[in-house]
């Protein structure tokens, strides 16, 4: 029976959300598989207490030896080191549930993740501030072409042409920053990517 659900279950459970219990769970509860579950989706065994809060108002209490076994079993599924690494470079957190046994293989997986989401996040914060600095300059140009047609229109006095040219010379002099900072911050995002691509090569055994 366990050996069936081990199968039906498999690595999808990864990815499974942990429900609150109800009433009819709590009564037809199957702890070996509960636990299995728990563990395949990478939550700890402290999770039973949890089901042990849920249950407890209907008058059930958890089998905690079925919830251990299954619990270990269904950890073979997470704790590895492919696992690790998917983990770490989704900027996940270790909450300490992978058995002794297991632990060392995925948080060597885990770590090497951590690496890579690491080099992404310097990738996404220079492609964002790439972004932001390009928007900058777009806006910047529209209120410097709105200067240079309000300038040449009919009706200005001499004060207010006068502005009008101050705040076109500041308007240019912010571009020409905006500018060395595109220059920078390209220059940052290339790296980044350079970077990127050697720890993919680096990591390569995890694809």
């Amino acid at each position: 029976m366990f050996k069936l659900t081990f199968i039906i279950f498999g690595l999808s459970l990864v990815l499974s959300g942990c429900a609150n219990m109800n009433k009819s769970m709590c009564l037809s509860a199957d702890w070996q598989n509960i636990g299995f579950e728990d563990g395949a989706a990478g939550r700890p065994q402290t999770e039973i207490a949890q089901h042990r809060k849920d249950c407890a108002e209907h008058g059930v209490s958890p089998d905690l030896n079925a919830y251990r076994q299954g619990h270990d079993a269904g950890s073979m599924l997470f704790c590895t080191n492919q696992m690790g690494f998917k983990q770490g470079s989704a900027g996940k957190t270790y909450q300490n549930n992978c058995p002794e046994s297991l632990a060392p293989a995925f948080l060597a997986g885990f770590r090497d993740g951590e690496a890579m989401f690491a080099i992404k996040s310097v990738l996404d914060e220079a492609n964002k501030r790439l972004a932001s600095n390009a928007e900058q300059i777009d806006s910047v140009q529209a209120q410097l072409e709105q200067q240079n047609e309000l300038i040449i229109a009919d009706g200005l006095i001499r004060e207010e042409r006068l502005k009008i040219r101050q705040d076109i010379e500041s308007l240019k002099s912010t571009l020409d920053d905006l500018y060395l900072q595109q220059e920078a911050l390209q220059k940052q995002s290339q790296e980044a990517q350079v970077d990127l691509v050697r720890a993919a090569r680096r990591f390569a055994q995890y694809n």
